[in-house]
């Protein structure tokens, strides 16, 4: 397989080439072009890298938006910090499903919802966006188990750490957000890339305490690109090449307000 890989993109090298060399000489015999040779031969290097990157315009368009975020988008601001308790601990936080989603395991029994307490460090209650969902059901002989669907989330839940035993109730989605301090997400998709803007607000006060970025490059149709059928589609198979990574740096935000990552 790998002789075969590397028979292809040789090819398709190869192929590059004969399209400069043609370029250049059927110019060539064009008198205008006879007389710049040596702009003539650059020009059909120009066409030589033209045809061979041509498999990869988008991404090379995509890494020059990722080069321009990094350089000038992604530094932030802190403008506020909120308020912590002699223990660390924030009044009551929200969390959008753009921002951040956990599991519905912390949802389970009391020492799960303890550390849920303990991870997001918030004293009265939490409302966040939980994935899965479960049941809890009797077995033959009276235990109680855990049937998970993965299918299904259980979504958005407000979670009381201030009452005993800890309880949880559902709700509808962010809009019914009560939480002190909110975390919400805006995103918008553009055809190379998406922009998910994140805003960290205090609204007691109505501050806008800082905001964060996520950058995105999805590949539209990547299964059916030249490139992954041809050049190197072997990797391609698992998923990982051809793909530039995001930008994030919401949990570093997040880390200096909060003291946790989302």
């Amino acid at each position: 397989m790998g002789f075969i890989v590397i028979l292809v993109n040789l090819a398709y090298l190869v192929f590059s080439q004969v399209v400069g060399i043609i370029t250049y000489f059927s110019l060539k015999k064009i008198p205008i072009f006879a007389k710049h040779t040596r702009k003539l031969k650059a020009f059909s290097f120009v066409v030589f890298l033209v045809v061979l990157l041509a498999p990869f315009w988008d991404l090379i368009i995509q890494k020059g938006i990722k080069t321009y975020y990094e350089n000038y988008k992604m530094n932030y601001t802190i403008n506020a910090y909120p308020e912590k308790d002699e223990n660390g601990m924030i009044e009551s936080l929200g969390v959008e499903r753009g921002a951040a989603s956990t599991t519905s395991a912390y949802l389970i029994n009391q020492k799960d919802l303890e550390d849920l307490q303990k991870e997001y460090r918030v004293k009265k209650f939490i409302e966040y966006f939980f994935m899965d969902t479960f049941e809890k059901v009797k077995n033959d002989k009276g235990e109680i188990k855990i049937k998970w669907n993965y299918y299904k989330n259980l979504g958005y839940a407000r979670v009381h750490f201030n009452q005993n035993p800890i309880t949880y109730e559902k709700i509808k989605d962010e809009t019914e957000f009560k939480a002190r301090y909110q975390v919400l997400a805006k995103t918008k998709k553009h055809y190379f890339y998406s922009e998910t803007i994140f805003e960290f607000w205090d609204k007691k006060k109505n501050i806008l305490m800082s905001k964060s970025l996520y950058v995105g490059f999805p590949v539209q149709n990547r299964e059916d690109k030249f490139r992954t059928k041809y050049l190197l589609w072997w990797i391609n198979a698992g998923g990982g090449v051809f793909v530039l990574r995001w930008l994030d740096n919401t949990s570093e935000v997040a880390k200096k307000l909060f003291g946790f990552k989302l």
